[in-house]
């Protein structure tokens, strides 16, 4: 399983890629905007949130929190 900074780097390279603000993201799916910042300080949001994440991103729970490459 991954941590919550791999996790948080996973969600940024992938809002990068899709030219998506992270403000955007966390608005759209309605999480708090610090969210980001507190899976870089080490702490893993709830699997709901990581589930809005993962669905707004088009990618799926397993590729967030495992350490393979398979994005759906």
């Amino acid at each position: 399983m991954r941590s919550a900074q791999e996790i948080e780097i996973i969600i940024k390279a992938e809002l990068k890629s899709k030219n998506i603000t992270s403000k955007e993201m966390l608005s759209s799916v309605g999480l708090n905007k610090n969210v980001l910042v507190h899976m870089k300080n080490g702490s893993m949001p709830s699997a709901d949130k990581l589930w809005k994440i993962a669905q707004y991103l088009d990618i799926s729970m397993d590729y967030l929190m495992e350490s393979d490459d398979e994005k759906l």
